[in-house]
C-alpha cells in the first residue's frame, strides 16, 4: 500500500467545514494568514464538533493544518463584516 499525502497550497473554508462533519456548521472564516479558522455553529452542534475527549476537533485541526476556534452562532452575525487578523 502506498502512502498518499494530501497537498494543498491553501486551506479553504469548505475544507474546514467538511473536516468537522457530522457537525452542522453555520459559517467558517479564515484568518488573513490562514493559521486560524473561526467556525460558527449552533450550541447543540458544539459537542459533535468537539467529539469525545476532543478527538474530532483535534483530528480536523491536524488534517487542515489550522487552529480551529469554535464560536457561537450569534457571534457569526456580529462578525460578518469584520476582517479577521491574527494578533501578535
Amino acid at each position: 500500500m502506498k502512502n498518499r499525502h494530501l497537498s494543498l497550497d491553501r486551506v479553504d473554508e469548505l475544507f474546514v467545514k467538511n473536516s468537522l462533519k457530522p457537525a452542522k456548521i453555520d459559517g467558517v472564516k479564515l484568518s488573513d494568514d490562514e493559521k486560524t479558522a473561526y467556525v460558527w455553529l449552533d450550541e447543540d452542534q458544539r459537542s459533535i464538533a468537539i467529539g469525545k475527549g476532543g478527538q474530532n476537533i483535534a483530528l480536523a485541526a491536524r488534517i487542515t493544518g489550522v487552529n480551529i476556534q469554535l464560536m457561537r452562532e450569534d457571534e457569526f452575525k456580529n462578525a460578518e463584516n469584520i476582517s479577521i487578523q491574527e494578533q501578535e
